[in-house]
């Protein structure tokens, strides 16, 4: 699997999180119940897309929790950073 491909999957499903961003900044939900449940639901539609992506790609489908663990970590950092 090519480090493009890789780059690709990865900022394909990153555009959640600037829709959560321009709402973020659109309805000041930093630190409110409805922002914690936005960027909830973000990181799990990513994590859930992209490692459909890459089971599918790499054809691990047996070790579909082994590839969403680190990325769900991934795209929670992402989502910390663009709440604070």
């Amino acid at each position: 699997m090519d480090l493009f491909i890789t780059f690709f999957l990865h900022i394909f499903n990153l555009y959640n999180f600037e829709s959560m961003k321009n709402l973020t900044i659109k309805y000041y939900l930093y630190s409110g119940p409805i922002g914690l449940i936005a960027s909830a639901l973000a990181i799990i539609w990513c994590t859930y897309s992209s490692s459909t992506m890459f089971v599918t790609v790499l054809q691990m489908s047996e070790q579909r929790l082994l590839v969403a663990y680190p990325v769900g970590l991934l795209y929670v950092c992402f989502a910390l950073m663009t709440i604070f």
